[in-house]
């Protein structure tokens, strides 16, 4: 219980007033003398019971009386926030920035609009002295506790919305940093939101150093009706000049109403395609658009839907990397090669040099390896390479971990430790890899049979014709996919290393191993293995809203490009470096770094406009007392009623009135009880 007039507390200091009154005047025992007391015994202890309880009653009602009026005074409340008048105030304001905020109410106005007002409000009524900090639920850099008011406000008048999900609990966690460093006697925390039912912790966060803080909930509300693109995917095959390319795409109502639209695809700015769109509250609609890339670099677009209410989604993107073919880089050993393990597989792959297959294929020595070569490049081929040296095993790890692939073939230097140089450094980078041969062994057999992506081949070709010398023993690991055998032996395996893939093939290239380089059959299956190897490795990255992207700079500078313009950053050659400013959905394109572009999109689940009910929201966000803020009326006006709590003035006035009527029925002798009729006092004599 609060009190706010203490001074009339003082006034409890009276309360010993009646029981001094009450011992002073105390009735004294009169003696007189009569023959006989026979006729008087049985009254006088009658009559003596009612005057001590009606002494005590008094002496309580008196008491009480007193009590009620320095309480009634003092202005009582419970309920009420411990705010000490004339000591400074934090105000701690969360602001909920993620994407569900661009829900609009029914005068039009978003949510996040609404809260944007609400905070320069909250921050309007603060007084000299006071301080203030932002903090957005995205995790967009707000403003720690400063005495400067102008800068909170200005943080949160330049605020805008972004793509993100947010974290109740870590904005709770950052406000409660702030109030650990704070030496003002009052807290509060202010939280604005819609409150999403995405966003809601899986348990309500628990901090001791808010036990002393008073916590406000905002809730700004707006439609539940949206419908949104959640998602937009071209798939892994590399992009080629002239080759259609699909782009698949999912449109949901989360909704209940059934929604008419319209949704349109765009390249490079470019409407290309339009269609109606019917679809019911809580369904998902599916398809796919094409078209045919004329020319090779960076394509981005989009495809979006008409969608008034609840905006921010209602537009996906992509940005794909075409190049005039599928590169691949073939690598020997050393240029010291007698016999060209590569000869069958250049003529499979680009028979007279013009990529006619879709297919490029370039050379290069092991220690001619850069990272600048690897860029780009969709299929690495080792053939007959033994020993790797770690500072090339080192470029060669980078490419599987970023999602390269890498083609083996065996040879005549192949043994059991063959490139294991590139494993020792994989492991060392904490990426499980086992050195990939064993021996070489006979293998008397015919035919082959194809699993997996290569199963139609079965179909497709005959191979009876394929006639087996040797084979080299591919090492076990469980999480390899077998994706052709012979004899009962495995002479294709695909295992995943990092986010890349090594395909290891059992033959080498030559005749050596088996005839099949010579038959009709390989140079199909090998441009068809390049094709399902290539869909790997890309220079373009797809990420959701406020994740970071670390680039890795090929020169003193990256240029980065965006709907808003283009920016310059200042790097160092060969540093990777986080770049943070992905709050918006989009594409962004860099120039000197190995990303060649980042696809933002805003998070899924944000775009499903469920709130919690509130009666959830006290219980599942914050372990604390929470003080909820209607957002229709001055949000200080309802700060300062619930600091003040629910008043207990006026029980206290009517408990006083109850007391003083009583001391009056009793003090005047009105009550039967305390005033005996003659009668009763003859009926103890008899």
């Amino acid at each position: 219980m609060q009190f706010g007039n203490t001074i009339f507390l003082w006034g409890l200091l009276a309360l010993p007033i009646p029981i001094i009154i009450h011992l002073y005047f105390r009735r004294n025992r009169v003696r007189v003398k009569f023959s006989t007391t026979q006729f008087f015994r049985k009254s006088e202890k009658f009559l003596a019971f009612r005057r001590r309880l009606r002494d005590l009653l008094l002496l309580l009602l008196r008491t009480l009386a007193i009590l009620f009026l320095v309480f009634a005074l003092s202005c009582p409340s419970i309920g009420g926030f411990k705010y000490l008048s004339g000591g400074n105030a934090d105000a701690v304001i969360i602001i909920d920035d993620t994407l569900s905020m661009c829900r609009k109410n029914s005068s039009g106005e978003t949510a996040f609009s609404c809260a944007r007002r609400k905070a320069q409000e909250i921050i309007g009524a603060l007084g000299t002295g006071d301080s203030a900090a932002v903090i957005f639920l995205s995790g967009r850099k707000g403003v720690s506790l400063t005495q400067s008011i102008r800068k909170a406000d200005e943080a949160v008048r330049n605020s805008v919305l972004s793509g993100c999900t947010g974290s109740y609990s870590a904005g709770f966690k950052k406000a409660s940093e702030y109030i650990r460093s704070s030496q003002s006697p009052n807290h509060e925390i202010y939280l604005i939101s819609d409150f999403q039912s995405s966003q809601a912790p899986s348990q309500p966060y628990r901090d001791y150093e808010l036990k002393d803080s008073r916590i406000y909930f905002v809730a700004v509300s707006g439609t539940q009706e949206n419908l949104s693109v959640t998602r937009v995917s071209t798939g892994f095959k590399p992009k080629t000049v002239n080759r259609t390319m699909r782009v698949e795409y999912d449109v949901e109502n989360s909704g209940r109403s059934e929604s008419k639209t319209e949704l349109n695809f765009e390249v490079n700015g470019k409407t290309l395609e339009t269609r109606d769109l019917t679809i019911a509250g809580g369904e998902k609609k599916s398809g796919e658009f094409s078209f045919v890339p004329l020319s090779e670099g960076v394509i981005s677009g989009s495809v979006g839907v008409k969608d008034d209410p609840y905006s921010m989604d209602n537009r996906r993107y992509f940005a794909v990397s075409v190049s005039k073919n599928v590169k691949v880089l073939a690598v020997y050993e050393d240029e010291f090669v007698k016999t060209d393990p590569y000869f069958f597989i250049r003529h499979a792959l680009d028979p007279d040099g013009t990529a006619s297959n879709g297919v490029s294929i370039q050379t290069t020595t092991v220690k001619e390896i850069t990272p600048e070569l690897l860029s780009g490049v969709h299929v690495l081929l080792l053939a007959d390479v033994d020993v790797v040296p770690e500072k090339y095993a080192s470029r060669i790890s980078d490419y599987l971990k970023k999602g390269g692939t890498v083609i083996s073939m065996p040879g005549t230097r192949t043994k059991a430790t063959s490139m294991s140089g590139i494993m020792d450094v994989l492991r060392k980078d904490g990426v499980s890899a086992v050195n990939v041969y064993g021996p070489r062994v006979p293998l008397k057999k015919n035919g082959m049979t194809f699993n997996e992506d290569l199963s139609i081949m079965n179909e497709l070709l005959q191979l009876d014709y394929l006639s087996w010398k040797y084979m080299q023993e591919i090492n076990a690991d469980p999480s390899a996919k077998v994706m052709a055998s012979a004899g009962g032996k495995n002479v294709i395996v695909e295992r995943r290393i990092g986010n890349g893939r090594w395909i290891t093939l059992a033959f080498s290239a030559r005749n050596d191993y088996c005839n099949w380089p010579e038959l009709k059959s390989f140079p199909v299956i090998m441009v068809h293995l390049i094709d399902h190897a290539a869909n790997g490795m890309s220079d373009i990255k797809n990420i959701i809203c406020g994740n970071k992207i670390m680039l890795l700079p090929s020169s003193g500078s990256v240029d980065v490009s965006e709907s808003s313009g283009t920016s310059r950053i200042s790097t160092v050659r060969g540093r990777a470096f986080p770049f943070e400013d992905t709050w918006v959905p989009g594409v962004i394109t860099f120039d000197g770094a190995d990303i060649r572009a980042a696809v933002l999109g805003g998070d899924a689940e944000e775009s499903k406009p469920e709130i919690l009910p509130r009666e959830k929201l006290s219980t599942s966000i914050v372990d604390h007392e929470v003080n909820f803020i209607s957002p229709d009326s001055t949000v200080m006006e309802q700060v300062e009623s619930s600091r003040q709590g629910s008043s207990l003035a006026g029980l206290f006035f009517v408990l006083l009135f109850f007391a003083a009527l009583m001391e009056f029925l009793i003090a005047d002798r009105h009550l039967k009880y305390f005033n005996p009729a003659p009668s009763a006092v003859k009926g103890g004599k008899s």
